[in-house]
């Protein structure tokens, strides 16, 4: 994946129009109700100033962390679950560098790995894995297999693991390089 996604002033537009209307703004103050008003030229010039970037800068990357309730009224600690709240354009960024991303490794990756791929989601997973046990049973065959469900895997792996799996899948080596040298300045307030 040589092309950059977060150059397309279409891609920010419909990431924009995507997100909720009322989600958290970021340290950088943009709400996206502001954000889905702004005007192409503006929101061009924009894209143009993210994209020669090398990385955020720092104060772009002061996150805050504050509890999610997942309960109505007085919850629990317990009952609740943080969530970090990054910049606003930081997230549109991203939003539209990963959906690029998901593209080009649905074209790489073997059909048999499924989840977060466009087109191989877990309804689609499900749907053929009932087709194919039905196929084996109706043909008297005797099948055996594994499924393996990595819930919360990502936050598991290695920022330096994902960069190198980045460069051997040929991602454009500048957005690697911008999303790791921003990680390197990332820093989190908790509310």
């Amino acid at each position: 994946m040589q092309e950059r996604p977060d150059l397309d002033v279409n891609e920010w537009q419909k990431a924009i129009n995507s997100t909720k209307t009322f989600s958290s703004p970021g340290i950088d103050g943009f709400t996206f109700a502001e954000l889905k008003q702004i005007p192409k030229k503006l929101l061009s010039e924009l894209v143009q100033v993210v994209a020669q970037m090398e990385a955020f800068p720092e104060w772009l990357w002061l996150s805050k962390t504050i509890p999610l309730p997942e309960v109505q009224n007085n919850p629990l600690r317990s009952q609740s679950r943080p969530i970090t709240v990054l910049s606003s354009i930081y997230r549109i960024w991203s939003k539209i560098t990963a959906r690029g991303i998901l593209r080009h490794l649905a074209s790489q990756l073997p059909p048999e790995i499924t989840g977060l791929l466009p087109g191989r989601g877990a309804f689609q997973a499900a749907y053929h894995q009932q087709v194919f046990l039905e196929k084996a049973r109706l043909e008297m065959q005797t099948l055996t297999g594994l499924t393996l469900d990595l819930k919360k895997c990502v936050n598991l792996i290695g920022r330096d693991q994902v960069q190198i799996l980045m460069q051997k899948h040929g991602l454009n080596p500048q957005l690697i390089d911008k999303w790791a040298n921003s990680l390197k300045v990332l820093c989190r307030y908790w509310l």
